[in-house]
């Protein structure tokens, strides 16, 4: 605040008032030849003490009538002037020389007790519900008035049609929205004429007038809330203030600026609204930007426009198309013009416009906080060359805006974060784009931008990357930290330049084009490429199931595989891959990059935006409608234990029909020993035959549920499942991952009373490792009721009847495969008792895993029949239902996906598994020569037995013994080897191993 107004009614009739005026200089400032501007509805037919200066579209603009025409602070003019009005509506939209006077509480209530119920400004705009529309018939001069003298929280709407303005459209109060009938039925073109009138400005909003208000005595922290200000400082409630500290050498040392140097544009500002006042602490409504010095840091109560809308209209110009590959400047008289500008101003909103062909700049937000944009479009520019032209959104001090569904092209940047300047805690959205990202050079921190589409022209787009960011050593801006901000795209074709760009969590698509690239892809399932032609790029796949695609072939490239994981391939040029698992060569050829397998497949098209989220199994495959069922059901595995298991079914009705008494019927080889939610109706060998509980109707989309305890060494699925003689279709997908493997699973525990007398006995207790695994750090748990008085080979604790007991060594006991811990205890009782509720805990040692085998490419995908010679040979099945013979030699033998046969013949050969897909029950393999004696394995290496835990985990063996509920078993019986890599019991793994009785933990590679 700079000025205040006061002033009284000394007299007022029907068409009119007279009106004493009084000015203050509240300012620590004079003003020089002041100059008081205002709006009113009405003329000045006389004036006292002052003379009237010019005549403007909305008011007058008046000064003093003598040579004392200065106004030095704390001064105060006064001077009377008669207005004829038919409204009556006092005078307001005070300024003076140009900067925001506020008016008197006393000023502002005798101003709105004379506000006509309905006042009219001119015939032709009646205000209808506090809402003026005009039509395209309006100027310039009448729309600016017509905002001025709007009544608060007022909306003059656009009509639909085209508009032409012949000078720029000013907005310098708040509360008022500007707002059309859309972007593509209100047109607005700024004349040449305007572009005279006013060459740096379409649309401006704006406020001006600045107060200081001291310097900190404190220092605050970013995020700090509370400034301690000196007496004087003016604030209250509500206020808009701005702290800033300039800039010192020591600052732009810290920061690594040795280029731009300049000292008297701070980059350490901040925007906040004052929450409270107590004397002279002042608490805001958000923590500061950032870290403030005491004695350095200066504030000031700002004179911003709050709630100020504008939106809903496109903007051009009669200057032609430009050329999107040109960048200069064509238009000087134009430099850096915007064609909307919002600067100083609180909880603003800019929402469809679209501005096209603009001379430079399109959208600027300038000193503001929490301005909301959404669907913005900036489409050409004139000017793009240097000097700050061409930019479709620039944000200068922009704190913690929201802007979401911008797009733009043929601009020299998209978005920027002005040089010279700090923007902080901005959330950016942008639908689309053709230019890069630009952290032009200042501390910008704590702002996001998500980019959904970023594709740019190699050929001809000679600029920036795809995201740029200034790094230091430029004149035009100071460094920004690289790791301050997030920025992520969706999807992206690069620049001719070197890109480094990170992709979202969603599945992305990064193609690098030309230069040396740095692609980081997210947690989806990302498509990545390096780009055509020449370029050493690095290829970062990240979490999630990525692939890396290849424009040569397969035959073109050199791979090599890494210590650390990662892998080469040479070509036009040389790439990295990491955490990536699989590549597609252009000739068809698929890479699994963790079997190092090759097949043969089909070549790709690369994908359009909408279709970057893929299923990694399916690629590029064209989407199909897929009929819903009838009925479904999920399976839950509830509880499982070595012999046994409860398994929990949801059955959904899809039909549009109500289900009467229906019954369900499935068959499971298992003996099922009881119902829960359901009863038996029949049983007849495997097929089960129910009725469920409560169940006289299930009516459309209901869903039905029964769970059974069946006795099985695995869990067993239900087959056949029908609901009221309706096939339900079963999904999978909802069987959890349980735990990793325990050491409980892997202990057997036996206990006998060795020794018994009246009122006493010992019992010794054996702890036997019956896995094929060592495990470490063993400790055991139980109760007894009786106090143990004296303990023999163990040591532990006793707390309320539970004892925790371990080796009476250095050390908790380590038990070798087969290996027996032994401990006794004497105990008094009347009658003898042993342990209850055993639980074993420690750590099981992991099998090494074995380097996997070099490539080899197999290019029938049908089921094949492939022989081996005499020598060490690969064989690979690929995708059929194949036989493998490997004949002579130690050969290695992977039959893929599909149910083969795989006869090793003499030698010691492996038989390779990748995944459970290569043999599961459904499709299971057949090992029909396997050998122990001949030194034959089974390599199950590559597959995660645990699928709850993150890594390559190694099966655990527990020969015949059935599941236990936990994650990475794996065990043999009747001729059949399974393994459950999530814990519900389910053989996941399934594999036949014809005239095979017996298998040892030495007949595998884990």
């Amino acid at each position: 605040m700079s000025s205040l107004i006061d002033y009284t009614l000394t007299s007022q009739w029907n068409g009119g008032f007279v009106l004493e005026l009084f000015v203050t200089n509240s300012s620590l400032y004079t003003f020089y030849d002041y100059q008081i501007a205002f709006a009113v509805d009405g003329v000045i037919a006389d004036i006292w003490n002052a003379s009237v200066v010019s005549r403007t579209a909305s008011g007058y603009v008046v000064a003093d009538d003598d040579d004392k025409n200065d106004l030095a602070p704390g001064e105060t003019v006064r001077f009377k002037f008669k207005v004829l009005s038919e409204s009556g509506e006092l005078p307001f939209a005070f300024t003076v020389n140009g900067e925001h006077a506020e008016l008197t509480p006393e000023a502002e209530a005798l101003r709105q007790a004379q506000m006509p119920e309905k006042a009219l400004l001119g015939d032709d705009y009646p205000i209808v519900d506090n809402a003026i529309t005009v039509g395209p018939e309006i100027d310039a001069d009448i729309l600016n008035a017509l905002i001025l003298l709007a009544p608060e929280n007022a909306t003059i709407h656009l009509a639909a049609g085209d508009y032409h303005f012949d000078d720029a459209i000013r907005i310098t109060r708040s509360d008022v929205s500007l707002i059309g009938a859309g972007a593509d039925n209100t047109h607005v073109t700024f004349s040449e004429q305007a572009l005279i009138e006013n060459p740096a400005h379409g649309f401006i909003a704006e406020g001006t007038g600045a107060t200081p208000a001291g310097y900190l005595r404190a220092d605050v922290d970013e995020h700090g809330k509370v400034l301690t200000l000196g007496e004087g400082h003016g604030l209250a409630v509500g206020d808009t203030i701005r702290l800033w500290q300039d800039n010192t050498a020591e600052y732009l040392d810290a920061i690594g600026d040795t280029a731009w140097r300049n000292m008297d544009v701070p980059l350490r500002t901040s925007m906040a609204r004052v929450a409270g006042v107590e004397g002279d602490s002042i608490t805001l409504d958000r923590g500061v930007h950032f870290d403030f010095d005491a004695g350095a840091t200066r504030v000031e109560r700002l004179d911003v426009l709050e709630n100020v809308t504008l939106g809903g209209f496109s903007i051009d110009f009669p200057l032609g198309i430009p050329d999107s590959g040109d960048f200069s400047n064509h238009l000087p008289a134009l430099d850096s013009y915007h064609a909307v500008e919002f600067s100083g101003t609180v909880a603003s909103h800019l929402f469809d416009i679209q501005v096209v062909n603009t001379p430079s700049l399109a959208f600027e937000i300038a000193r503001s906080l929490d301005v909301t944009a959404e669907r913005l479009v900036a489409q050409g520019a004139f000017n793009k060359g240097g000097g700050g032209n061409g930019y479709a959104y620039e944000l200068r001090e922009s704190f913690d805006g929201t802007f979401t569904d911008l797009s733009d092209s043929g601009m020299r940047h998209s978005l920027v974060f002005a040089s010279w300047h700090s923007s902080v805690g901005n959330t950016v959205n942008i639908d689309y784009t053709d230019r890069d990202i630009n952290f032009h050079g200042g501390r910008d921190h704590r702002n996001s931008v998500h980019v959904e589409q970023s594709i740019r022209d190699a050929a001809t787009d000679v600029k920036s990357p795809t995201l740029w960011i200034n790094s230091g050593g430029e004149f035009f801006g100071a460094p920004t930290d690289a790791e301050a901000n997030e920025v992520r795209f969706d999807y992206v074709v690069g620049s001719r330049r070197d890109d480094t760009v990170q992709g979202t969590d969603s599945g992305v698509y990064l193609d690098g084009a030309e230069g040396h690239d740095s692609l980081y892809g997210g947690a989806g399932n990302d498509l990545l490429r390096g780009g055509a032609g020449w370029g050493n790029d690095l290829i970062d796949g990240g979490d999630g199931f990525d692939t890396v695609l290849f424009d040569q072939a397969f035959f073109d490239s050199r791979i090599r595989y890494h210590d650390d994981g990662s892998l080469s391939v040479e070509g036009a040029g040389h790439d990295t891959l990491i955490d990536v698992e699989r590549a597609i060569f252009s000739d068809g050829i698929t890479l699994d990059i963790a079997t190092r397998v090759a097949v043969q497949g089909e070549p790709l098209e690369f994908p359009a935006a909408e279709e970057v989220e893929l299923d990694p199994r399916s690629a590029f495959a064209e989407l199909v409608d897929i009929p819903v069922p009838r009925c479904t059901a999920s399976l839950e595995v509830v509880s499982r234990w070595s012999s046994g298991y409860v398994m929990a079914v949801e059955i959904t009705n899809h039909l549009d029909d109500t289900l009467e008494h229906p019954l369900v019927e499935f068959t499971l080889a298992a003996d099922i020993t009881r119902f829960y939610g359901a009863a038996l109706v029949e049983r007849r060998g495997d097929l089960y035959r129910v009725a469920l509980d409560d169940s006289a109707e299930v009516t459309p989309e209901a869903t039905q549920r029964f769970s059974f305890k069946a006795y099985a060494p695995e869990s067993l699925l239900p087959e056949g499942l029908t609901l009221g003689g309706q096939d339900v279709d079963v999904d999978h997908s909802s069987l959890h991952a349980g735990s990793a493997p325990e050491a409980g699973s892997l202990i057997s525990v036996e206990s006998n009373v060795v020794n018994a007398w009246q009122g006493g006995h010992i019992a010794e207790v054996l702890v036997k490792n019956v896995s094929e695994e060592r495990i470490d750090d063993l400790v055991i748990a139980f109760d007894l009721p009786s106090r143990i008085d004296t303990l023999w080979n163990a040591e532990g604790q006793h707390d309320d009847g539970r004892y925790t007991l371990s080796d009476d060594g250095d050390t908790p006991p380590s038990l070798a495969p087969g290996e027996t811990w032994r401990f006794s205890y004497k105990t008094y009782h009347d009658e003898p008792t042993l342990p209850d509720n055993i639980v074993a805990d420690g750590s099981v040692v992991e099998a090494t895993v074995m380097p996997g085998s070099d490539i080899l490419l197999q290019t029938k995908p049908d089921d094949d029949l492939l022989l081996g010679g005499d020598n060490d040979e690969n064989l690979y099945g690929l995708s059929g239902d194949d036989r493998l013979h490997g004949r002579g030699g130690d050969d290695y033998l992977a039959g893929g996906l599909g149910a083969d046969a795989l006869e090793g013949g003499a030698g010691a050969d492996v038989f390779a598994f990748a995944t459970t897909f290569d043999s599961n029950p459904p499709a299971a393999d057949t090992l029909l020569d396997f050998s122990s004696s001949q030194g034959d394995l089974i390599d199950l290496a590559a597959i995660d037995a645990d699928l709850g835990v993150a890594g390559n985990q190694a099966f655990a063996w527990r020969h015949a013994l059935g599941f236990s509920g936990n994650a990475g078993e794996l065990r043999f019986s009747d001729g059949r080897l399974a393994g459950d890599v999530n814990g519900d019991g389910i053989a996941d793994l399934a594999i036949q191993l014809a005239g095979v009785e017996t298998l040892q933990i030495n007949d595998f590679l884990l």
